[in-house]
């Protein structure tokens, strides 16, 4: 069984999602990269922070991680999917977030970005991407054929989520969990939250108007 990389929403820095392939035959249409040939693994510290983003969000929200990896790709695991969708967002939006915020983006506010990714996202339901799972869940709570609310539930979560980056003590936490994926490669559930739990006390992240 080969793993194939692809660009599920198309979106300007979007992750691209893994897809399993049998037989040599992808599951998706679109641009692949083969990774059943032997890899030379190059980490990375920005994935390495992008990863811990998700990571320290989901533990401030009171969600359990699973394993934090940058190796050989970057993914940050939950031991269960988060059962409040604005929980989900959340989840979902920290490591672009955070990548945005190093590079000196300032909050968006139009909506052609949201429209775009809405669009490619819709047409193929199954991404994995970081945006296309915040735009997907932001459709499901506004309810079909709502795009304006959809967006403005998206736009609420992300500037939570920012002004908590910003935060010293949590960008010291995504700092530490960052060092110890390049050292390790993996970090597992216990061993992240113990990283974290240093700077942010688990829960302390309490999202409002998610609706």
């Amino acid at each position: 069984m080969d793993v194939h990389y692809r660009l599920c929403c198309g979106a300007p820095g979007a992750s691209p999602a893994l897809s399993e392939t049998v037989d040599g035959q992808s599951t998706w249409n679109g641009p692949v990269v083969d990774l059943s040939s032997p890899q030379t693994i190059v980490r990375d510290f920005s994935t390495a922070r992008h990863e811990a983003a998700h990571a320290v969000i989901a533990h401030s929200l009171g969600l359990s991680v699973k394993s934090v990896h940058i190796d050989p790709v970057g993914i940050c695991r939950l031991v269960k999917a988060p059962g409040d969708r604005g929980h989900s967002i959340a989840f979902s939006v920290a490591g672009p977030l955070s990548d945005a915020m190093r590079g000196g983006w300032r909050m968006r506010t139009g909506t052609l970005d949201f429209e775009i990714v809405s669009r490619r996202v819709l047409a193929c339901w199954g991404g994995h991407c970081d945006d296309c799972q915040a735009v997907r869940t932001a459709h499901v709570i506004a309810g079909s054929g709502n795009p304006t609310h959809a967006f403005r539930i998206l736009r609420r979560i992300e500037r939570q989520v920012v002004d908590f980056l910003r935060n010293p003590e949590v960008e010291e936490a995504v700092e530490k969990l960052a060092v110890a994926l390049m050292s390790a490669g993996t970090v597992g559930g216990e061993g992240a939250h113990e990283i974290l739990g240093r700077h942010v006390a688990p829960g302390s992240l309490t999202l409002t108007n998610t609706r």
